[in-house]
């Protein structure tokens, strides 16, 4: 998946640097919560490992390879739905005295786990995003004059 915008900000980070881009949301990207928000509905903001040096005010090329954005799917929406599945199969199993009330408390218990599942992506979110699911600058479109 490749996607352009502008560089907004710069950050020393591991090994070639972060850069902030500020990019128009395409469909493809949804609402998956990997990037910030930017001023309106159809701007986002991304960090993306600097690879092409690029400065702040140049136009860039962002890349998620295929393979890293399977993995960052899987992340974002696998995880919360084994979290709920299991919360689901726990609760029903653990409410088997409640009768008809069983079910009420197998979904409540799915609703927690994807909840947990949640709360740990948001606590491990960070080092996802130096890991090999973050998005790289590959290259320069414009620069800006100096």
């Amino acid at each position: 998946m490749s996607e352009s915008g502008k560089v907004i900000g710069l950050s020393d980070g591991p090994g070639l640097g972060v850069v902030t881009v500020r990019m128009t949301r395409s469909a493809a990207c949804g609402k998956c919560g990997a990037c910030r928000a930017g001023d309106g509905e159809a701007e986002m903001l991304v960090d993306a490992v600097n690879a092409c040096g690029a400065a702040i005010g140049d136009e860039v090329s962002i890349e998620l390879t295929s393979g890293n954005f399977l993995k960052a799917a899987l992340i974002m929406y696998g995880l919360p739905c084994a979290g709920f599945m299991a919360g689901i199969a726990l609760g029903y199993a653990a409410a088997w005295s409640l009768g008809d009330a069983r079910a009420l408390a197998a979904f409540a218990s799915g609703v927690a786990g994807a909840a947990l599942a949640y709360a740990y992506i948001t606590r491990a979110h960070k080092n996802w995003r130096v890991a090999e699911t973050k998005p790289v600058a590959v290259n320069i479109q414009r620069k800006t004059p100096q």
